[in-house]
C-alpha cells in the first residue's frame, strides 16, 4: 500500500504470524506539503530518522494509517505484537570487486535497497560468477586480472536493472498520475501471468524494461 513517500506491507509468515511493515523515504526533491504522504518534521534527513527512530511506535502506527487504514484499525484493536525490529539508513554501492590476491562477493561487493530482497540471489549468482572467473584464471585460459576484470562487468550487468528498478521502487517519489498506477497494479492482481511477471521482478526472473514496456502495460 504505497503513498507518496511511504509505503505499508503485510503478509503471513508462520504459526499464525504476520508479517507487517512500514518503510518511509527522504524526500529526494522536496519536503511534501503537510497531509499529502508521509511528511517529514525538518529537510534534514539526521533529524527525521533521529524522530522516527525515537518515537517508532507512533511513526509506525501513522504510516500505517495513511496507506492501511483498516490495517491499522486491527493492529490497535486486536492481536499481539511479537519481535518488533526498527532500522533503517540504507546505503546503495557499487565497490569495485576485486585486487591483488582478494576478490568480494555479496554485500561485501555491491548492496541496494533490501524491500525486494534481492540480496541472497544476487550474493549466490556473483560466488558463481568468480568462480568461473578464477578457474579461468588459474587453469590459464585468460590472464586472471581479465578475467576478474569480465566478473566485475558481469556482476554490473546482472545487477543493475534490478537495483535501478529497487532503487525508483523504494523512494516512494509521487507519481504524476496516481490514479492510472493504481488501476495498472489492481489490472496486474486479476491477471495471473501478469502477477507472475510481476514476482518475477522480485527473483529475477523477468526484466524490469521488460515487464513495464509501453507495449506490456498497455
Amino acid at each position: 500500500c504505497p503513498q507518496d513517500w511511504c509505503a505499508a506491507y503485510a503478509w503471513p509468515t508462520h504459526n499464525g504470524h504476520l508479517l507487517l511493515g512500514t518503510n518511509w523515504a527522504r524526500a529526494l526533491t522536496e519536503v511534501p506539503p503537510q497531509g499529502v504522504g508521509f511528511a517529514p518534521s525538518s529537510t534534514d534527513w539526521h533529524t527525521v530518522f533521529a524522530d522516527v527512530t525515537q518515537n517508532v511506535e507512533d511513526s509506525y502506527m501513522r504510516i500505517l494509517a495513511q496507506c492501511a487504514p483498516w490495517l491499522a484499525e486491527q493492529c490497535r484493536s486486536s492481536g499481539t505484537r511479537e519481535s518488533p525490529l526498527a532500522g533503517g539508513w540504507v546505503r546503495s554501492y557499487y565497490r569495485k570487486p576485486f585486487g591483488p590476491g582478494w576478490a568480494l562477493v555479496g554485500d561485501a561487493g555491491s548492496s541496494y535497497e533490501f524491500t525486494t530482497a534481492h540480496g541472497i540471489t544476487n550474493a549466490f549468482r556473483e560466488a558463481q560468477f568468480l568462480t568461473e572467473a578464477v578457474d579461468d584464471g588459474l587453469a590459464g585460459r585468460r590472464p586472471l586480472p581479465e578475467a576478474l576484470a569480465d566478473y566485475e562487468h558481469r556482476r554490473n550487468a546482472a545487477q543493475v536493472p534490478y537495483s535501478d528498478f529497487t532503487i525508483a521502487a523504494t523512494t516512494y517519489q509521487p507519481v504524476p498520475d496516481p490514479t492510472g498506477a493504481g488501476a495498472l497494479y489492481a489490472a496486474i492482481a486479476q491477471h495471473p501471468a501478469a502477477t507472475a511477471g510481476f514476482w518475477g521482478l522480485f527473483a529475477q526472473t523477468v526484466l524490469p524494461s521488460e515487464f513495464f514496456a509501453e507495449e506490456h502495460v498497455r
